[in-house]
């Protein structure tokens, strides 16, 4: 799982709780993308395969319920 923005290197400086800053730290640089198209290429084709392939997407996801056929 990645953040917004870790597709194109985008840093909190290590502050994994920005939400109430109101400054660089928390804003989004949209120059990032073009500074690193590579990376951001690199994400949307692994996404696009992840699309293509089931297997690598959950069908259900966990309801808590016991599970007995074990």
């Amino acid at each position: 799982m990645f953040v917004g923005g870790d597709e194109a290197r985008r840093t909190q400086q290590g502050n994994n709780n920005a939400y109430c800053q109101d400054n660089d730290v928390s804003w989004f640089d949209w120059t990032l993308p073009s500074q690193h198209a590579a990376l951001v290429r690199f994400w949307k084709r692994m996404l696009e395969f992840r699309k293509q392939h089931a297997t690598l997407r959950r069908g259900e996801f966990f309801s808590g319920a016991v599970n007995d056929e074990v």
